[in-house]
């Protein structure tokens, strides 16, 4: 977009470079919104927030600033799009659903100084229970953006069942291990290990 605008150059094709792009979320109409708890326009209500969103269409960047901040999104409403989303991914084609999250809106003293609708402890209970109500789908996997790009790489068929027993939270591991976390492979590579399945720049349990 920026490109388009003619502020930004194009970014070329460079050999080994992934563009990873946030997706647009589409946010549920009034009838489908009902569906999921709401008997109110949640379209109606970013618009009057977002001058420019598009009532019509829903679209809306799928990213957390956008809607807790720009949108002035509560948690509840953050969630039912969330899980729309992915139930339409679910009942189509299942593509991959990107979400871009800034860490610091998830920390208590952000309140203090950009404060808006929701706090961050109902942000962060948005997003847990998101990932609770993806991960009890079958065919759903929470992944890294590098997780994504290994599996493009070297695609591979999703396992009907877990073979390896599953990563605990809470638990240390203090030597070689294969554990599974939503159905993906990690092993231990390291020493000792506790409460961190993967950091994106050191991979403590790395992904196999």
């Amino acid at each position: 977009m920026a490109a388009s605008w003619g502020i930004k150059p194009p970014i070329t094709q460079h050999a080994g470079l992934w563009e990873v792009p946030v997706y647009a979320l589409t946010v549920p109409d009034d009838q489908v919104a009902k569906q999921y708890g709401f008997d109110y326009s949640l379209r109606d209500k970013i618009q009057q927030k977002m001058s420019w969103f598009d009532v019509q269409s829903g679209k809306i960047e799928a990213g957390d600033y956008n809607l807790f901040y720009m949108a002035g999104l509560s948690g509840p409403e953050v969630l039912a799009i969330l899980k729309y989303n992915l139930d339409l991914r679910l009942a189509g084609n299942k593509a991959p659903m990107t979400f871009l999250g800034h860490s610091t809106q998830y920390d208590d003293q952000i309140d203090q100084w950009t404060p808006t609708v929701s706090t961050a402890a109902e942000r962060r209970q948005a997003i847990e229970d998101f990932l609770d109500y993806a991960l009890s789908k079958q065919d759903v996997r929470i992944g890294s953006h590098l997780e994504l790009v290994n599996w493009m790489e070297n695609p591979q068929a999703l396992p009907a069942r877990c073979e390896s027993a599953e990563w605990m939270k809470d638990a240390s591991y203090s030597q070689a291990k294969n554990v599974s976390y939503a159905c993906l492979l990690y092993t231990n590579h390291y020493f000792w290990n506790f409460n961190d399945i993967h950091r994106s720049d050191l991979p403590l349990m790395s992904l196999n």
